[in-house]
């Protein structure tokens, strides 16, 4: 088997299927495998927003750039310092979360692009007899026990189950491991190796079952 990687760091649905179009299909591959996460809408309605109450408020609080008596005492303390920003990052992890997923539940103008893109990539990739697999791939935390991204990918697999795109979620990949030994920090939601490697020996199982990897 012989992998291409095409992945472009900071691009988006939109982005990508325009280079799979100029540059991609010149390799006339036997598989595409669409790489999907949960910003891939783009910045969601309100993420210029300082969010109200209890939360917002803390989140001000724990701002790194905070002055005043509690900026002074985290330049003094790397306890405190840490304590704060494990607090903030928490926070703020929970609020873009939310963000996004209403992105997605209320059909937003970013989802609604991606929509089109993908329905574009479809149509191309069927005319030339190509297979498609969109690929989502988690956010690495929680909310009361369920990963961030979910109520979002199930928008996305919905979307795909209705105009006949398959979508695998990389999430059943790491259902049954703590997500904090999957990032590259306890601060940096990014995934690690053990991340990749389980979702690489998932999605690898997942493949090689159908054609055109596996027998017919």
């Amino acid at each position: 088997v012989e992998v291409w990687n095409h992945a472009l760091e900071g691009s988006d649905t939109r982005e990508q299927v325009f280079l799979f179009e100029e540059r991609v299909l010149d390799f006339k591959p036997d598989l595409v495998l669409l790489g999907f996460y949960l910003n891939d809408v783009g910045p969601p309605a309100g993420s210029d927003e300082e969010p109200t109450g209890l939360r917002g408020a803390l989140r001000r609080l724990t701002a790194r750039d905070r002055g005043g008596a509690v900026g002074w005492l985290r330049e003094r303390s790397n306890l405190l310092d840490l304590l704060g920003e494990r607090v903030h990052m928490k926070l703020s992890r929970k609020r873009y979360a939310d963000l996004y997923t209403a992105e997605y539940t209320g059909h937003g103008e970013g989802w609604q692009a991606c929509q089109t893109a993908l329905l574009r990539l479809r149509d191309v990739c069927r005319a030339r007899g190509i297979p498609l697999v969109v690929l989502t791939y988690p956010t690495l935390s929680t909310h009361d026990g369920r990963y961030a991204s979910d109520a979002a990918y199930a928008v996305v697999r919905g979307f795909g189950a209705g105009n006949e795109i398959e979508v695998l979620d990389l999430t059943e990949a790491l259902r049954d491991e703590r997500v904090q030994d999957l990032r590259v920090h306890p601060l940096d939601q990014h995934p690690n190796g053990r991340a990749h490697g389980l979702v690489a020996a998932w999605l690898a199982e997942q493949l090689l079952a159908r054609p055109p990897l596996g027998q017919p």
